[in-house]
């Protein structure tokens, strides 16, 4: 019985080395295609280019709203929801001038002096495309038409 457990202890020795190089080769390749690429400033079919976040930022609109005085408009009270977790996902998550014009008329239904700025811009994958630069009231039925064409201003 000895000589059948040496031979277990050196099959799972040696399963243990081959597990190990494995993992050393696996994670080598994994840190060496980066490094390739950047560093070395060479190109290969097998080391990939490494692009984080790659694709982030489409469908996603970042919108301010503002009073004719110039102070920020909140739009979660102004709407009566209690904080932005309360409010519904429509509300929170802008992702198309549609939708930001969407909620920019129902702000114009909630302001007293029927006057609302908006700034606003779009993700387009690598920068963000400004949509709106603030200058106009668009509670007032023209100006309000030409952000629906989503027209840069």
């Amino acid at each position: 019985m000895a000589s059948g457990e040496t031979t277990k202890t050196s099959l799972s020795r040696i399963q243990l080395i081959y597990r190990i190089g494995a993992f050393v080769l696996l994670s080598a390749f994994m840190a060496f295609g980066p490094f390739y690429r950047q560093v070395l400033k060479k190109r290969s079919i097998i080391f990939r280019q490494w692009t984080p976040y790659h694709g982030i930022g489409w469908n996603v609109c970042d919108a301010q709203w503002y009073y004719r005085n110039g102070q920020e408009i909140n739009r979660y009270k102004l709407l009566k929801h209690k904080d932005k977790e309360s409010a519904p996902k429509s509300l929170r998550h802008l992702k198309t001038m549609k939708d930001v014009n969407r909620v920019t008329k129902q702000l114009c239904n909630r302001v007293e002096d029927k006057h609302v700025r908006l700034k606003a811009r779009c993700g387009s994958g690598g920068s963000w495309v400004e949509k709106d630069y603030g200058k106009k009231n668009l509670c007032k039925q023209s100006d309000r038409r030409n952000t629906d064409k989503g027209r840069s201003r």
